[in-house]
Parts: C-alpha cells; sequence; structure tokens
C-alpha cells in the first residue's frame, strides 16, 4: 500500500531556476577549471560548448519525462512507465519485476551517490574553513557544516529557495568581475582557439568528461517537482539553467586564458584566485575562500533538500520505511519532511569520517554512474514514444493515462512534448560514449 501525504506546492519558476543555476555553478568552477585547460588548452570553451550541449540534450528528456510523470522519485517511476505496459504494471508479470527492480537499482544508486557526495562537499567546506577556525576539530566543523543547511531545509521550502538565490547572485556577482576582467583587461585572447579545433582530438574528449562535473546538478531538479507550482516550471528550469550555465563557463573560460594564457592557468592551483590578484592582491586567497565556501554551502543545501524529498517519495512508495514519509509542522503552518532531512544529513555526516580513497572512489565513479542514468533516461524518452505510439496504432480509442488529469500545456511546451524526441538518440550516444570511455578519464595528473 502506497502512503500519500503531499508536500506543499511552494516553489516558483525563479526559485527552481535559481536552484538549478545555483547547484550547477558551483564548488567545481573553482577548482576544475586547470584540469580542463590543461587537457583542452585553447579549445577550453569548446570542452564547455560540447559538455553543455550533451547536458542540454539530456535535459531535454529529463524534462519530456518530468511533463509526463512529475514526481519526487523521478527516474524509478520514468523506467517502471516507459519499459512496461499497463497490463504489466496491473498483473505484475515477469517483464515488470525484472523493469521494477532496475528502476530500483538506479533509484538507490542515485540516492547513495548524493549522500556520498554531500560528504564530499562537506569535507571540502572544512577543508577551507579549518585554517580560520583551528580551535575547532575538523568534526565538530564537519558537524557544524552539515547541521546548518539541515537546520534551514527543516524550517521552510522557502527559506531554503531564497537562501540559495542570495548565495547565488553574490557568486555570480564574484565571478562576473571574473569575465570583465577578462574580456576587458585580458592580453592573450588571441589563445583562445577559433574553429578548426587544433590539439588531440581524445584529450578535448577528457575535458568533457571533466566538464560533466561543473554542469551536473540540472537533474536533481526533478525532486522538487511535488513542490513545483507550476507542473512545466520544473522542466523550463532545468533547461533554462544548463543553458545559462553553459553561457556562464564558455565567459569564464575565455576570460581566464585570455588574461594568464594556456600555460600559466593549466599550472595554476585556482585560476580564479589569481584573476582576483590582479584586482585584490594578497587578499584574492581569502575572498575566493570565502566564495567557495558559501558556494558550496549552497550546493550542501540544495543537496540535502533534493536527496530528503527523494527519500520522502521512495518511503511513499514503500523503499524506505514508513517513518521517512512523515511531515511535521515548522514555520507559517509549512509541513515539511523533518525526518528524512535528519536522515540525510546523519548519514552525509557518518561519511565525512570515511577519509582519503574511499571518497574519491566515489567521487570519480559518480560521473560515470551519472553517464549510465543519464543513456537509461535519453532510451527510456525514444523507448516510450515508440511505445505509445505503436499501442495508439493497436488501440486508437484507448487513452491509456496512468496519471492525474493532464494539465493544459503552453502550445510549445505541448508541440515538444508531442514531437519525435530525436534529441534523446543524439543525447544516448554522447552519453554512452563517455559512460565507456569513462574509466580512461579518471586518473587527473
Amino acid at each position: 500500500m502506497m502512503n500519500n501525504i503531499k508536500l506543499r506546492k511552494t516553489y516558483s519558476l525563479s526559485d527552481i531556476t535559481f536552484a538549478g543555476f545555483g547547484y550547477i555553478v558551483g564548488a567545481g568552477i573553482f577548482t576544475l577549471l586547470p584540469f580542463i585547460i590543461k587537457y583542452a588548452k585553447g579549445n577550453t570553451w569548446i570542452a564547455f560548448v560540447l559538455g553543455g550541449i550533451i547536458s542540454i540534450l539530456t535535459g531535454l528528456s529529463y524534462a519530456k519525462l518530468n511533463l509526463d510523470l512529475p514526481s519526487n522519485d523521478a527516474e524509478y517511476s520514468w523506467i517502471t512507465n516507459a519499459f512496461t505496459t499497463k497490463k504489466d504494471r496491473e498483473t505484475k508479470n515477469a517483464n515488470y519485476k525484472r523493469t521494477e527492480k532496475f528502476a530500483r537499482i538506479v533509484i538507490y544508486a542515485v540516492m547513495a551517490l548524493g549522500i556520498a557526495m554531500n560528504a564530499a562537499v562537506a569535507l571540502s567546506i572544512v577543508d577551507l574553513a579549518h585554517p580560520y577556525f583551528p580551535q575547532i576539530s575538523k568534526a565538530l566543523l564537519s558537524f557544524i557544516v552539515i547541521l546548518i543547511p539541515s537546520l534551514v531545509n527543516m524550517l521552510s521550502a522557502k527559506y531554503t529557495a531564497k537562501l540559495n538565490t542570495g548565495i547565488t547572485s553574490l557568486t555570480v556577482l564574484g565571478l562576473v568581475l571574473v569575465i570583465v576582467l577578462g574580456l576587458f583587461t585580458g592580453t592573450k585572447m588571441n589563445e583562445n582557439t577559433i574553429l578548426p579545433i587544433k590539439g588531440n582530438t581524445f584529450n578535448l574528449l577528457h575535458s568533457v568528461f571533466i566538464t560533466i562535473f561543473a554542469f551536473n546538478g540540472f537533474q536533481s531538479l526533478v525532486q522538487m517537482s511535488e513542490e513545483a507550482k507550476q507542473k512545466s516550471d520544473v522542466p523550463k528550469a532545468m533547461i533554462g539553467s544548463a543553458g545559462l550555465s553553459m553561457i556562464f563557463y564558455i565567459l569564464i573560460a575565455i576570460s581566464v586564458i585570455s588574461l594568464f594564457g594556456v600555460n600559466k592557468a593549466s599550472k595554476s592551483v585556482s585560476p580564479i584566485v589569481d584573476a582576483f590578484g590582479l584586482r585584490f592582491g594578497d587578499n584574492a586567497q581569502h575572498i575566493v575562500n570565502v566564495m567557495a565556501i558559501v558556494t558550496m554551502a549552497s550546493t550542501l543545501l540544495l543537496s540535502i533538500m533534493s536527496r530528503s524529498r527523494l527519500l520522502k517519495k521512495l518511503s511513499d512508495l514503500n523503499l524506505a520505511p514508513p517513518f521517512l514519509s512523515k511531515l511535521r509542522e515548522t514555520v507559517k503552518d509549512t509541513k515539511m519532511p523533518v525526518n528524512a532531512v535528519g536522515v540525510v544529513s546523519l548519514l552525509s555526516f557518518a561519511l565525512t569520517f570515511v577519509k582519503g580513497n574511499a571518497l574519491e572512489m566515489v567521487a570519480n565513479l559518480a560521473n560515470s554512474i551519472a553517464f549510465f542514468i543519464f543513456t537509461s533516461v535519453n532510451v527510456a524518452v525514444v523507448y516510450k514514444y515508440h511505445k505509445e505510439k505503436r499501442e495508439k496504432r493497436e488501440n486508437p480509442t484507448k487513452n491509456e493515462n496512468d496519471n492525474e488529469k493532464e494539465e493544459e500545456l503552453e502550445p510549445l511546451l505541448q508541440k515538444f512534448k508531442d514531437a519525435y524526441p530525436s534529441y534523446a538518440i543524439v543525447g544516448a550516444i554522447c552519453t554512452a560514449t563517455l559512460f565507456f570511455n569513462s574509466p580512461k578519464f579518471y586518473k587527473i595528473n
């Protein structure tokens, strides 16, 4: 029997878009840019273009499935719905059981990796913050770092959205300074390669693989589906935030290379710190550390939110203990999944005690598993489209609809929903290619 304790519809389109943009433009740009420049060299902006296109293609597949099934369990419902028929689901036959088992593995992997990455982000924040608070042990600092965003998530969904909007705005303002410095004062603009592509093609592919770390996060917006005010807001926000992030990353890449050139930028520990150093001198390191800390804190805030919603939904589906589906009254008569937030936070904190190689391995595998999930989602879109077309031909008068009554969509969204998903085929090929090549990319020297 399925529980049905619903969350309040709180998030507007701007809330969800800022959440996506804040999730994507996280701390990765502070640490990953030198590695991307090392492999892509003057083609770094092209690497971000290709990584962005792959993310947007997959985002379109997420958007299409989310319009059909706007549910916080996302991949679980999408896979079971796409690869089974209504009869399969009603009779729970062999095909349904196989598909449901696969869907369960996928959604548990999404949950586990999210918690593991929470721990990795928390440890990164602690590494940056501990020199400023040497009197506090790293274990206690980890607890505080996870506790603060957890408490915000327990209070109100609106507080989470507003805090993220504020942090994201400040981060963007800081990084816009780097863009302005590069575009208007950079002396090495010519080192940004203009087509045709020069250099080793495999190295460019390697750099594209790394950029996906920087774009990762748009898919987590599906966990906001049941709190979105409008059905179409999550699909719009996913595509919008991924597209804006791609433009932002391209400008950052061009600006950094324009300021320092390929060689110096690729050897820098943090080109963003160096860029701020041109303006703020010795204080640059502290300014960027604070920016990175608050940016990662925003990522942690959003990740705890999305994983707690997923855990609550798994409980609704009887795939997790029933106490996790309970909502508790907080501020302004708001009901929040406090139990699910608490469990996600405790598990994340527990994993901060796993040091060194174990967490590094999780971080490396995370991208491979993300590509596996992306491939599955893209394939599900194509399979579902052909399945529904076949069913309509076989039963032209039958309207199979397992969801609630369909909401009317804007004409453009309805046209997108009905159109052939050619983007999903390209997305599946791209993500599958990166998935099967991913072991070659684990070692970043």
